[in-house]
């Protein structure tokens, strides 16, 4: 992300491209990130390397932009704007998610707990009886 959004400013102080722009760019070209990382912390998306890399490519000029933007007027509250309500956004739903796992507000979440335990339990009994088994027949070969 970052030698892609360093590229994007040089390139957009270079050519002198227009405010506006560069602010629709802030606005505009971060929204597939975010909606992957909302996807993602919702459980609707499952992670996809490939897509990671296709979204951040996508919204790297963005941060691009904004670096442009405080290089001519620091601390701009145009270039901030985009910066502080996709954080919110972002940062909101990562908060959702880890408040929306926890066993308390899961319905049911007990005897889910419950029965993956007991699976666990069968399947180290069966284990455990396979070793005695196999230790008892070497113990009976070697005799």
């Amino acid at each position: 992300m970052y030698p892609v959004a360093v590229c994007a400013a040089a390139l957009f102080v270079v050519i002198d491209a227009p405010p506006a722009w560069l602010l629709a760019a802030m606005w505009v070209l971060p929204a597939p990130m975010a909606a992957e990382w909302i996807g993602e912390h919702l459980g609707r998306l499952r992670y996809a390397p490939r897509r990671q890399v296709a979204v951040t490519a996508l919204g790297a000029p963005a941060l691009g932009a904004a670096l442009a933007i405080q290089l001519e007027q620091p601390f701009s509250p145009a270039a901030w704007a985009p910066i502080v309500m996709w954080t919110l956004i972002c940062g909101g739903v990562a908060l959702w998610a880890q408040w929306r796992a926890l066993p308390g507000l899961d319905a049911g979440w007990e005897d889910r707990h419950e029965a993956e335990e007991a699976q666990r339990r069968e399947r180290l009994a069966a284990l455990l009886d396979d070793d005695d088994h196999a230790g008892g027949q070497e113990q009976r070969a070697r005799t």
